[in-house]
């Protein structure tokens, strides 16, 4: 089988359904999130140069900025949906609204991985995973609620995004 690469050296070979991408990409980033978790307790317990003190401060300072990211992620990046989807729409058309779905998901699911990885650097300055689970497990749960929907993508093109969701929301995409 030859593959064929067009002028930008990409691959023409075959692809994920467009609408497989938001799942594709949310479910590698909720395994680096797992995989933060297992490396926090391979690498931290093997620290010799951990401290005490340092790594509270900095569980103060890095918990106060997962807040606000959470919040960020969850109420200020929704309410930038309906101009990120105008701006797709007049310059894209309708198949711009649909790859503006993936940034805004992209977007939000970056934003609460970097939680997780504040307690991975939490966990190997202290030399006790245990001090990163927090934000780690914080993390996870954060993705899970923001796991790609037919609900929220349809919100997201017909103009009605919210933050809040609905038993209907966890409807696996269907593939065309």
């Amino acid at each position: 089988m030859k593959i064929k690469l067009n002028a930008g050296g990409a691959s023409s070979g075959p692809q994920a359904p467009a609408n497989m991408t938001p799942w594709i990409m949310w479910y590698s980033l909720l395994m680096a999130v797992v995989i933060y978790a297992v490396v926090a307790f391979v690498v931290a317990p093997n620290n010799q140069n951990a401290g005490s003190e340092t790594p509270q401060i900095l569980t103060l300072v890095l918990g106060a900025v997962s807040v606000s990211i959470a919040a960020m992620a969850l109420f200020v990046i929704p309410r930038l949906a309906p101009a990120m989807r105008e701006n797709a729409r007049k310059s894209r058309g309708e198949d711009g609204v649909k790859g503006a779905f993936l940034t805004y998901c992209i977007l939000r699911w970056a934003l609460v991985e970097s939680i997780a990885i504040f307690g991975l650097v939490i966990a190997i300055l202290s030399g006790e995973p245990i001090n990163g689970m927090p934000f780690i497990a914080g993390s996870f749960v954060l993705m899970v609620l923001l796991m790609p929907s037919a609900g929220a993508r349809d919100r997201f093109v017909g103009g009605t995004t919210h933050s809040g969701a609905s038993q209907s929301d966890y409807k696996p995409i269907e593939p065309n």
